[in-house]
């Protein structure tokens, strides 16, 4: 059995200190070798430089990234398709999203789903957070050159999650609302970093993934990812999955 490296990714803008990560490493057993956010970038340039140097660094054999990794149906359709409309789109994946009472101009099936299980309004409809998509759409695109070029054995692969709702099947609960203050926060990330403890290593000196929503977040992407392939919701065999997928532990 080889040594897994799990980069976990909590995506944010490229020009602002929000893009949280966390690199699990071990056989059965993760070890967490470092968690934090990426600094301010002085361009955007150099905020996707620095993803790349991440990926350069790590050599992650796989990425779970919290930010869409693909498109709304109708933003990829051809430019033959009479839509949008319910009933002039041609792509199977934009009829289900009109079917779903959504939007496929701005929103994908797994978020629709996703948000009728978590029901509190999220996750976003992907348009929404239009500039973390294209950076997640951008960042996927990349990971499949790669794979490509090195082999589909050598390079790593990409997968959507979402870790408020990792949080909530792992049994963790819900985090507290933006508005509850700080100090509810920091309580919400300790609890669950403590218990989180009893299967990763090294959290007790993990002061980032407690200070930090986007480090903690990051931490609870790369845990989702480590649970790959047989500890997550695989899609349902009748789900167009390359429209989009949120990879989640299985329901307990």
């Amino acid at each position: 059995m080889e040594t897994k490296t799990i980069l976990g990714i909590d995506l944010g803008g490229a020009l602002q200190a929000t893009t949280g990560y966390a690199v699990l490493t071990g056989l059965r057993r993760p070890s967490l070798e470092v968690a934090g956010v990426m600094p301010k970038s002085r361009s955007a340039d150099a905020a996707e430089q620095g993803l790349v140097d991440l990926l350069d660094r790590w050599k992650p054999t796989l990425v779970a990234v919290d930010a869409p990794l693909t498109l709304p149906p109708c933003l990829v359709c051809p430019s033959s398709c009479q839509g949008p409309g319910v009933d002039r789109c041609e792509l199977q994946a934009a009829r289900l999203v009109w079917a779903a009472e959504g939007n496929p101009v701005t929103e994908r099936l797994c978020e629709l789903r996703l948000r009728g299980e978590m029901k509190g309004g999220k996750p976003l409809p992907t348009m929404r957070i239009g500039q973390i998509a294209g950076r997640g759409v951008a960042l996927a695109r990349r990971l499949r050159a790669v794979r490509a070029e090195r082999g589909p054995m050598q390079g790593p692969e990409a997968i959507e999650v979402y870790p408020a709702a990792s949080l909530l099947r792992l049994g963790y609960g819900r985090r507290p609302s933006q508005g509850s203050g700080e100090e509810a926060a920091r309580r919400f990330r300790g609890e669950v970093v403590k218990a989180l403890g009893a299967h990763i290593s090294g959290l007790e000196s993990a002061d980032e993934v407690h200070a930090d929503d986007h480090a903690f977040d990051g931490l609870v992407a790369a845990y989702t990812g480590w649970l790959a392939p047989d500890g997550l919701e695989e899609p349902p065999d009748d789900f167009n999955a390359a429209s989009g997928w949120i990879w989640l532990p299985k329901a307990a």
